[in-house]
């Protein structure tokens, strides 16, 4: 590429402008490197991605999926090794891949995106903390999104991600095979979870306080039990806010049908149901290990 620089150097602004427009998101990632007049209409332009996957899969390899696009970062003996779409290659000397990926990464986040998904490998000890505070450095001016996943992460690793989130964009939250729950309650603390709309949240053997999830228009959960103290504390809080919509809750242990349905005032047979308090309807359903809700919405005829 650095033989075509002086071809595009000594183009018209207004070319180089309209070719940037042309190009899919993933070539302007390539030819912001070529020259400095392509990459000032790159950071003009935007690189244009709407959904980023980051694999932080081992200490020596970070996978970027990019709209689709795969592009990989690879330690190669004190090297950087990428690999665009499988088939191109550029060889960067002396740079630190990790460097590199989270570079790129920055610079496809700019202007904002729809969705933002990271999902961490099976690394440990001093190499996982470095990969998130270098993520996290990296993205220091913050991140807008509408929706962000988090993959094998402990609550502290959370809610280090989630603060390079700027508060007042992120609508969903997914939090997927969560490691552990020590801080789950500073996570719930962070305005950026205050003001989502709609969590998805799936433990790895502890389970999170269901009141916590009860701000939320929707959620759909999964906890190792669901006691009948909690389904009390569905009726009386949950059905009560005038904000929330529906829910779903995949429970290990789950109090019996009969039980759930007594909280809710029902008698008749079957596992799906009304319940009304003083403002709203709802229909709740309810199996072996799942309960629904959903609010009901008159139509207007």
């Amino acid at each position: 590429m650095s033989q075509v620089s002086p071809v595009f150097n000594n183009l018209p602004i207004d070319v180089i402008y309209r070719i940037i427009e042309k190009a899919e998101p993933i070539d302007r990632l390539v030819l912001q490197k070529v020259s400095r007049s392509l990459k000032t209409a790159v950071v003009h332009i935007g690189l244009g991605f709407t959904e980023i996957f980051a694999g932080l899969y081992s200490e020596n390899s970070i996978l970027l999926t990019l709209d689709g696009k795969r592009v990989s970062y690879e330690n190669c003996n004190g090297d950087c090794l990428v690999k665009y779409l499988e088939y191109r290659e550029r060889r960067i000397d002396g740079e630190n891949h990790l460097k590199i990926a989270f570079n790129d990464l920055a610079g496809c986040l700019e202007g904002g995106i729809a969705t933002f998904k990271i999902l961490m490998g099976t690394m440990e000890g001093e190499d996982r903390e470095e990969h998130v505070q270098t993520l996290r450095a990296t993205m220091k001016r913050g991140i807008t999104a509408k929706r962000v996943d988090l993959g094998i992460f402990g609550s502290t690793e959370i809610i280090t991600l989630l603060s390079i989130f700027k508060p007042g964009f992120l609508e969903e939250i997914r939090l997927d095979n969560v490691t552990n729950m020590d801080k789950f309650e500073d996570l719930c603390r962070l305005s950026q979870w205050r003001e989502a709309q709609t969590v998805y949240f799936r433990g790895n053997g502890e389970d999170a306080p269901i009141e916590e999830f009860f701000n939320f228009r929707e959620f759909y959960i999964s906890v190792g039990r669901l006691l009948m103290e909690d389904v009390v504390k569905v009726r009386d809080i949950l059905l009560e806010r005038d904000t929330f919509l529906q829910c779903e809750i995949n429970a290990g242990f789950l109090a019996t049908q009969t039980e759930i349905a007594k909280v809710f005032e029902y008698s008749g047979g079957g596992n799906s149901f009304e319940y009304t308090t003083n403002t709203a309807k709802f229909n709740i359903r309810v199996d072996s290990s799942h309960l629904w809700i959903r609010r009901v919405f008159e139509q207007n005829h």
